[in-house]
């Protein structure tokens, strides 16, 4: 994290770099519970779907 002062404002900037390490760990875990989650998502629609027809 940067911090730029300009007069009474301080400016915040993420230096993103030292954080690739972190995302290609986690791109293994990503692509295993994206699945899952977009698993979920679906059955979830359904059920609203069900839900939305069973009280019309």
């Amino acid at each position: 994290m940067e911090v730029k002062v300009e007069a009474q404002r301080r400016i915040y900037s993420l230096n993103a770099e030292p954080l690739a390490d972190v995302d290609e760990w986690l791109s293994a875990y990503r692509k295993k519970w994206s699945r899952h989650v977009d698993a979920l998502a679906v059955h979830l629609d359904r059920k609203k779907s069900l839900r939305e027809e069973s009280t019309e």
